[in-house]
This record gives structure tokens, sequence and C-alpha cells, in this order.
């Protein structure tokens, strides 16, 4: 998911803040925990709607 202005080291680093006491494997699959151990970006791998969530800006009634 590339986001423009935005540096994908300081996102990643956002949404790792807001995770508060979850875990990576609480909001990644599997699938996703791998590849993001294996070094792509989280906001790469996180989904959309996860991303939202955690950083507030989830759509009303999305």
């Amino acid at each position: 998911m590339s986001i423009p202005g935005y540096d994908l080291e300081d996102l990643d680093r956002i949404l790792l803040e807001r995770l508060g006491d979850r875990g990576l494997s609480d909001v990644l699959t599997a699938e996703q925990l791998a590849r993001y151990e294996a070094g792509e970006s989280l906001v790469d791998v996180m989904d959309e709607e996860t991303a939202s969530e955690l950083l507030g800006t989830r759509k009303a009634g999305g």
C-alpha cells in the first residue's frame, strides 16, 4: 500500500507504536507476518482496514 508523501519507515514505526499491547501476530495473518519478517514493509503487508484502524482513519460506516 503506497502512500504518497510519507516515508515507509515512519509509517511502520507509527503502526508499531499504535499496536499498544497487541503483538503483530494479533493483527497480521501468518502469511503477512512471514512477509514482514522476511523484510517487507509493515505498510505493504498489513491490510488497509487494520492500518486505518490503527491510524484512526477508518471511514464512518466502513
